[in-house]
């Protein structure tokens, strides 16, 4: 019968500390930042390898066998003595004069390189089939439409029984904390691209600004030192966001919530326009207008307000 798998990984369980494995995901975080192999071995106490495994076979070696021609060898055991194990070996010297291990050492850069850029290739095509699962996991838009004649209370009891929607949420958020955490290196690694100078004006411009900002606020600050801003806890069903991720994916969520209210407002501004061009000019009917003009102002507003404040928030929500 085989042994459990252990709850901790390899590399985890060498080092002594807790494995960050979450349920659903192969790899745990400390391997995926690593680039290294996460493997689960059978708990319990490592079989003993047999010593013939690891005793080095040595050739043409001095060795001395005691032969008997009188009879008494059945009498003893005579073991075999070598001497070739305990000789010195000189180190495997190359024709260019310089030994074996240095010439693997400097031919050993690309391929750790290599073998980085492979591995964070593997992760991102491991990633791109997990969320294709989800999306096709997902509903469809009209499986999602709710027909009028019918229950709420029905209607939701068969979707829940049909579609896991919190696993769903629980995937993809996973999949973004994987993404958060591997996109540094792969950026890295990425080739460098020569930016333009209007680029690199907008950058500059960027940080002079949050650089004034910070200075006010520390200047503002009773201590003399910086602020510590209180993130709130992101979480959706049993994944939970990291400190350092927490404040980036909320803002993402702010932004998009934003675009869908301005969608939503500019929907309803020519609902109501086309509902008042039907014969419809009285005071109230021009002042439902004008609400729905201050609306979707707003609305327009807040959103541009937020991707001023969360640029690159902004560009990750709209992809």
């Amino acid at each position: 019968m085989p042994r459990p798998l252990r709850t901790s990984c390899d590399r985890c369980h060498s080092q002594k500390l807790r494995c960050p494995k979450e349920p659903g995901i192969a790899t745990c975080t400390r391997c995926l930042k690593a680039g290294a192999r996460c493997v689960f071995s059978p708990a319990g106490p490592a079989t003993r390898r047999a010593v013939s495994a690891v005793a080095p076979v040595c050739e043409n070696v001095f060795s001395f066998q005691a032969s008997i021609d009188d009879g008494l060898g059945t009498q003893f055991d005579w073991q075999q003595l070598d001497f070739g194990c305990t000789l010195p070996i000189a180190p495997e010297i190359a024709q260019d004069g310089q030994p074996e291990t240095a010439r693997e050492a400097a031919s050993s850069g690309p391929s750790a390189s290599e073998d980085s850029r492979s591995a964070y290739v593997r992760q991102l095509t491991t990633l791109a089939a997990d969320l294709d699962k989800v999306y096709r996991e997902m509903p469809a838009t009209p499986a999602v439409h709710m027909f009028g004649n019918r229950p709420f209370d029905e209607f939701v009891s068969r979707y829940t029984e049909k579609y896991d929607h919190e696993r769903c949420l629980e995937q993809l958020f996973s999949a973004g904390q994987i993404l958060i955490d591997i996109y540094p290196h792969i950026m890295e690694i990425l080739p460098k691209e020569t930016q333009a100078v209007i680029c690199l004006d907008d950058v500059f411009g960027n940080l002079l600004s949050h650089v004034h900002v910070c200075a006010q606020i520390t200047m503002a600050y009773p201590n003399g030192g910086e602020p510590k801003v209180h993130v709130p806890e992101l979480r959706v069903g049993n994944f939970v966001a990291s400190a350092s991720s927490s404040s980036t994916m909320q803002a993402v969520l702010l932004t998009h919530i934003a675009s869908v209210l301005k969608t939503r407002a500019e929907q309803l501004g020519r609902n109501v326009a086309e509902a008042l061009g039907n014969g419809h000019d009285d005071k109230q009917s021009r002042m439902l207008g004008l609400q729905c003009q201050i609306l979707e102002e707003s609305a327009k507003s807040r959103l541009e307000g937020l991707q001023q404040s969360f640029p690159e928030r902004s560009m990750a929500s709209r992809k």
